[in-house]
């Protein structure tokens, strides 16, 4: 498979780093030779130039590649790189980054077909984040967010409470008196480190547990670790930017007896904003202001989301928000230096725009390939991976132990014949499985190679 990525930016990298990993073919195109300087560690090819110049895009290979991607900073010159690559080239998937609102409007979606701009998939940021953070809010106590098996099972990560029966007690107790709500915990954060535990492995009150679950259990699953679920009734946004206001827009569709108020620091934004909610109640103002705070009833909020442009500012946010005994916060941040403190500053979640971009994007290209999905966890030391057993592939008949002595890859779920199965160590693979597996970054290629069919990799 070949991937042309145009633009070096922060996703554009990131994606060329990942598929790089995975033994694909990429090429990265961008005006800047510092920019590019910087990806040399990478086994990619770098192209000097406009991404809209023909000759640029012959000298990154556009003739043989499978999927284009435009991340430059510019939605226009996205389009039109999509444009010739369907023109000329009839590049099969086209994905586009698109931030401009009025693009993305309802009555324009006739507009990008094959017809008139060849855009197959649109990347839009600030939607991909508003649906995210719209998502964790519909379970209690739940964060990290993860579908699996095209949204049969989710994996997910929540707070062991101290309220929580499973204090103190070894995960095979969980699996004994709950038989009826079959999880699969396949790590803990705990100590600033993530560990993979086994069925003697005792829970403690903080931990951060992250497990599988049956989509349709999931509130019964979280109130197991003490996050009985409580429907959401008032929400207070911090930041009215285009993540703040298409959340506001996104859940006065989906949540129409939800009291959602929005705090918004420019005052020209705040008036633009408002006659454009249909329900939210606008204030002007900064949100780390007690009275504008106590004007909004913020005792009286069951949750504060926080997504201005200043990522310290969303963070101080939760921190004064839970002085006035909000229940949970979640944080917009855009670099990593958080993920370590959140259990101790007591964020419920930390929104990690770029990482829901990158993800969103890499699912798009995976999705025509055996391996359809890569899940980070927040500290970035393990990968949870979801693989297609084929016939002809080294891994089928063997056992989850057999594939953990091969790769160091934990076998955690398996779709199989539409029901989800959580795995042990002695359940053997079979043909036309669907296997989640949690892996370390640097043992991902041994993984990927023990799934590889012998007819075409991947």
């Amino acid at each position: 498979m070949k991937v042309i990525v145009c633009g070096a930016g922060q996703v554009g990298t990131s994606v060329a780093r990942y598929l790089s990993e995975e033994n694909i073919s990429v090429s990265i195109i961008d005006p800047s030779i510092e920019v590019l300087q910087e990806l040399n560690n990478i086994d990619i090819l770098t192209v000097q130039g406009s991404a809209t110049y023909i000759k640029i895009l012959e000298a990154s290979g556009i003739a043989e590649a499978d999927a284009i991607l435009a991340v430059t900073r510019s939605d226009e010159v996205n389009m039109l790189i999509c444009q010739i690559a369907a023109s000329l080239y009839n590049t099969p998937l086209k994905i586009a980054r698109i931030r401009n609102q009025e693009y993305l409007s309802s009555k324009w979606s006739s507009l990008y077909n094959r017809d008139n701009i060849p855009v197959d998939v649109i990347i839009s940021p600030e939607r991909e984040v508003a649906s995210y953070i719209a998502e964790n809010l519909s379970y209690t106590g739940g964060f990290d967010m993860f579908s699996l098996f095209d949204g049969v099972a989710q994996s997910i990560a929540t707070l062991c409470t101290a309220d929580s029966d499973l204090n103190g007690q070894p995960i095979k107790v969980l699996h004994l008196l709950h038989s009826n709500i079959p999880i699969k915990i396949m790590a803990i954060g705990r100590d600033r480190r993530t560990l993979v535990p086994n069925e003697e492995t005792i829970l403690q009150p903080n931990d951060v547990v992250h497990f599988i679950v049956k989509k349709n259990q999931l509130h019964d699953a979280l109130a197991l670790f003490g996050h009985e679920h409580t429907e959401l009734s008032r929400l207070l946004i911090v930041g009215g930017g285009a993540v703040g206001f298409s959340l506001a827009k996104h859940l006065e569709h989906e949540n129409s007896d939800l009291i959602v108020k929005l705090l918004e620091s420019n005052k020209s934004r705040a008036e633009t904003i408002a006659p454009r909610l249909r329900k939210a109640i606008v204030l002007h103002g900064k949100g780390l202001d007690k009275e504008l705070l106590l004007e909004a009833n913020i005792q009286a909020t069951d949750t504060v989301v926080s997504v201005t442009n200043d990522e310290n500012v969303n963070v101080l946010m939760s921190l004064f928000a839970k002085e006035f005994s909000v229940k949970r916060t979640l944080a917009l941040v855009n670099s990593d230096m958080y993920i370590p403190l959140s259990s101790a500053l007591k964020i419920n979640a930390l929104i990690h725009p770029h990482k829901i971009t990158i993800l969103s994007i890499l699912k798009h290209i995976r999705s025509r390939r055996d391996l359809k999905t890569i899940h980070t966890l927040p500290d970035h030391s393990w990968e949870l991976m979801e693989i297609q057993v084929q016939e002809d592939v080294e891994a089928t008949g063997l056992t989850a132990e057999e594939v953990y002595k091969k790769t160091y890859g934990h076998v955690v779920a398996i779709l199989r014949d539409d029901g989800v199965v959580f795995a042990d160590k002695s359940i053997q693979l079979h043909k036309g499985d669907s296997v989640a597996v949690l892996i370390k970054p640097q043992h991902r290629r041994k993984l990927e190679n023990l799934f590889a069919s012998t007819h075409q990799f991947f």
